[in-house]
């Protein structure tokens, strides 16, 4: 990873952030007339659009700057809060999980991690490389992204409202286009941001709640221990509370060969049901 390129993504994300609401409080909107006011309930409202902002950049920098999950050449510690009555025989089966071994790093990768060529390194639980954060998305930041993208949805949303009802109306079209000029510029930037935005915390609200990545939704027929299972099987789901519990609460490395050593007894008795 090239120090030039997260330098400049990050402080871009920054400054456009930035800009957008400075715009907001300097030229006249229901923000700027809110602190203006006087009244609490507007100051607190006005408030409290700063202050998602301010958070939605915290969140931003805090999942670019967690590490994502980069697996390392010593032995991992693994999280075991799994029933310990069904550890030997979950330990028996995990062994019949084939594990690859990466051609780039050269170790052998855990379940569900995969290479990130951009990172050059090995992610476990790999989702995808952000482009827009410069760093990969995986068990450790996966968390904070979809906060970040929680915050921004709503700083988003509610810029547009703002900017939308803040349109001064004149008699000449180019004297009201130079007139909002800074309003257009915003929507051009809000409009597609948001889209971008929702489409992602939707996806990911879905991710999170089936306990699946982008990677193995996307390169399912690809993935050795994936590629077996039928097309509607999802060796990891646990049940939507227990996929989202994990997801937000749980801290940790996981052991996935573990999860998904319960799906193989399953699949073995479907096989010889069949043969009878």
């Amino acid at each position: 990873m090239k120090c030039g390129s997260y330098l400049f993504v990050r402080s871009g994300h920054t400054i456009l952030v930035l800009s957008v609401a400075a715009s907001i409080l300097v030229k006249k909107t229901e923000i700027r007339d809110g602190f203006a006011s006087g009244s609490p309930t507007l100051v607190s409202q006005s408030a409290v659009f700063c202050l998602l902002v301010l958070a939605s950049l915290f969140m931003y920098f805090v999942t670019c700057l967690t590490d994502p999950g980069y697996v390392q050449v010593t032995k991992q510690r693994y999280d075991d809060s799994d029933e310990d009555e069904h550890s030997q025989m979950l330990n028996s089966e995990e062994k019949a999980i084939a594990h690859r071994k990466c051609g780039f790093c050269g170790i052998e990768q855990p379940l569900r991690a995969r290479h990130c060529e951009e990172c050059d390194r090995c992610v476990r639980k790999f989702d995808h490389h952000c482009p827009w954060l410069d760093t990969c998305v995986g068990e450790n930041n996966h968390r904070y992204f979809v906060i970040f993208l929680c915050l921004m949805a709503a700083v988003i949303t509610w810029a547009l409202f703002v900017v939308w009802h803040s349109f001064v109306e004149c008699r000449l079209w180019s004297d009201w286009f130079w007139t909002n000029i800074i309003f257009i510029i915003n929507l051009l930037i809000l409009v597609p941001g948001g889209f971008a935005c929702w489409c992602l915390l939707g996806m990911h609200t879905y991710i999170a709640a089936v306990n699946q990545t982008t990677w193995e939704i996307v390169s399912r027929g690809r993935i050795t221990y994936l590629s077996k299972l039928a097309d509607d099987v999802n060796p990891f789901h646990e049940g939507y509370i227990r996929n989202c519990y994990s997801f937000l609460l749980t801290s940790g490395k996981r052991r996935w060969e573990r999860v998904y050593a319960k799906v193989i007894p399953l699949k073995r008795s479907e096989e010889e049901e069949a043969i009878v």
